[in-house]
């Protein structure tokens, strides 16, 4: 009797496991590439204090129009922070890796560091799976980890695990604290929409 409710435990707690994501918060927490192109675009105006409102649609991307970052998905392309994805494609709805969210976030940092005439220090680094970065990223790579913009990970970067929302609010927050030094008042692009409605 006493083996057969261990039995009938280890199978229900067996089907349990199978039915739950192993990383259910990271599963949850997943950053799409419209979402990735709204935040780069929130935390470049909100430090330059610098907002352009919604401009008229252009054709660059054809399977943005339902989603409700299209706005936000042009503005990160027009400045050069964000490209499309094969031919006239954004993939707005696809997850982004760590090394993508890695570029867009250098794109911003060179032109955060260009407007400011500002430069970070870099630190020698050595990244074990430097070699599973494509070459598209290793430049933005090296310089976001080597100037612990991002982290390693057992001395590793994972360039193709999806970045979580957590990992990205915090390289944001490390963005602004190099940026931000003054006390004034500062306004986010949502601040910026209703002040403009009241002022028509």
């Amino acid at each position: 009797m006493y083996k057969k409710i261990i039995s009938i435990t280890t199978v229900i707690f067996l089907a349990l496991i199978s039915i739950i994501p192993v990383n259910a918060e990271d599963n949850d927490c997943m950053v799409t590439r419209a979402e990735l192109a709204n935040e780069v675009m929130n935390v470049c105006e909100y430090i330059t204090q610098e907002f352009s409102l919604p401009m008229e649609e252009r054709p660059v991307f054809e399977d943005i129009e339902k989603s409700p970052f299209r706005f936000r998905i042009l503005q990160a392309h027009v400045n050069g922070f964000m490209n499309g994805v094969g031919d006239e494609k954004f993939m707005p709805e696809q997850s982004v890796s760590k090394c993508q969210a890695a570029v867009s976030l250098y794109r911003l940092m060179q032109y955060l560091n260009t407007k400011y005439d500002c430069k970070q220090e870099d630190q020698p680094i050595d990244i074990s799976d430097y070699n599973l970065i494509p070459d598209w990223g290793t430049e933005a790579v090296v310089f976001m980890v080597s100037t612990e913009l991002m982290s390693l990970k057992d001395d590793k970067f994972y360039p193709d695990n999806s970045i979580s929302r957590i990992e990205l609010d915090e390289v944001i927050e490390k963005i602004k604290n190099i940026f931000v030094t003054d006390d004034g008042e500062r306004i986010d692009f949502q601040e910026f929409l209703e002040r403009m409605n009241q002022n028509k």
